[in-house]
């Protein structure tokens, strides 16, 4: 297997020095999702035209569910808890009615970069496949960080991710997985990121996200 040709040509050179062979061989030997072709979805977005980085752990585990985009799966109606729980604080944050599916997609293309650390799981099984992807997803955040981007992070694991590569983290809490949502010193729940991650891009003088789903 070759992942190479997947990677778009805004992101190759920024990659060139990362060695895939690890992660190759185990999507060779393992089952894996999601399907071959979304796995480097993500990465359709140009870093140049990156806002924020919202970074997840890994895939959902649920079969058929993840698609590419951390937190996102698609227009499905049947959300996961973690899912239900951003809508929620949506809701609270910004006003608007909950969404009617799960589709990120809008704010993908307005440079919303959902970032899961590791980009495959066995189905049925979270973090199985989390440590061979590291070194390749460490290196798209480093380049997001030379970029400017900002970052929202959402639990201990995203913390410690952007803290190595010293990003810029416009918004720190608790994961939104019902076991940590309105846990800890910084909960989830009432944290507002939204309103929070367009301050911030209004501070710099960016344009804000029109977080706003169907």
């Amino acid at each position: 297997m070759n992942l190479r040709p997947l990677i778009p040509a805004t992101w190759q050179m920024s990659l060139a020095a990362v060695d895939l062979k690890v992660v190759e061989t185990l999507l060779e030997t393992e089952p894996f999702q999601p399907e071959l072709t979304s796995i480097l979805r993500v990465l359709s977005t140009d870093p140049k035209q990156v806002k924020v980085v919202i970074l997840g752990q890994d895939p959902y585990p649920g079969l058929g569910v993840p698609t590419g985009l951390a937190f996102d799966v698609g227009k499905q109606p049947l959300l996961p808890a973690s899912l239900r729980n951003i809508f929620t604080e949506y809701c609270q944050d910004l006003g608007l009615h909950k969404p009617d599916n799960g589709d990120l997609a809008p704010w993908a293309r307005q440079g919303v970069f959902l970032l899961n650390t590791a980009l495959t799981c066995q189905p049925g099984h979270p973090g199985s496949q989390s440590r061979p992807w590291l070194p390749f997803t460490s290196a798209i955040v480093a380049e997001l960080v030379r970029q400017g981007a900002l970052f929202v992070v959402w639990g201990n694991h995203a913390r410690a991710v952007a803290c190595a590569a010293q990003a810029t983290i416009c918004v720190s809490s608790s994961h939104p997985s019902p076991l940590s949502a309105r846990r800890g010193s910084a909960p989830f729940i009432g944290s507002r990121p939204f309103s929070a991650v367009n301050q911030a891009l209004a501070t710099a003088g960016r344009e804000e996200v029109n977080w706003r789903l169907s």
